[in-house]
């Protein structure tokens, strides 16, 4: 019968696995819930900063686009006049040829085209301020983004208009 026991109890020894224990495996759950936690935290902060230089570049690029679309507008065309009470910029040459800008309270349309909204606009003609009619210059702001679109009158030009 003793040969049986030391049997028994050799097999016993023989089949203990080695694992951890449970205050081992708490200990790395808790390390890694702080790992993984602290790396959503910044992902979510990389992707919200992200969000964010993306929406300014819209903005940028949007308003880069109306001033650009003006520098073409203002050089291309004869007579450039505004009506205050539509909020609209005509530009317009003798065979009939027109592009209008409509100044909205949150775009502003060309023709057809959106583009950024502008917040206020100063208007003038000759150096002076003017709120409607004849204009050659005109300065456009909005929260973060200004410019100033202008051309170079000449005697031809005050001649015919």
């Amino acid at each position: 019968m003793e040969k049986s026991l030391k049997k028994h109890d050799c097999l016993k020894i023989r089949s203990k696995i080695a694992a951890f224990t449970l205050n081992e495996m708490m200990v790395v759950l808790v390390i890694t819930t702080l790992v993984v936690s602290t790396a959503l935290a910044v992902i979510t902060l990389v992707r919200k900063q992200t969000q964010i230089i993306s929406f300014n570049y819209e903005t940028a690029t949007s308003y880069r686009q109306l001033e650009k679309s003006l520098w073409i507008d203002f050089y291309s065309f004869e007579k450039i006049t505004f009506n205050s009470d539509e909020r609209k910029l005509y530009f317009t040459n003798q065979p009939d040829q027109q592009t209008i800008y409509q100044f909205e309270r949150d775009f502003t349309l060309k023709n057809d085209d959106t583009l950024a909204a502008v917040k206020e606009l100063e208007l003038f003609s000759e150096g002076l301020p003017v709120k409607t009619g004849k204009l050659d210059a005109i300065r456009i702001m909005s929260d973060n983004y200004w410019f100033f679109i202008y051309f170079d009158t000449d005697a031809a030009y005050n001649l015919n208009n």
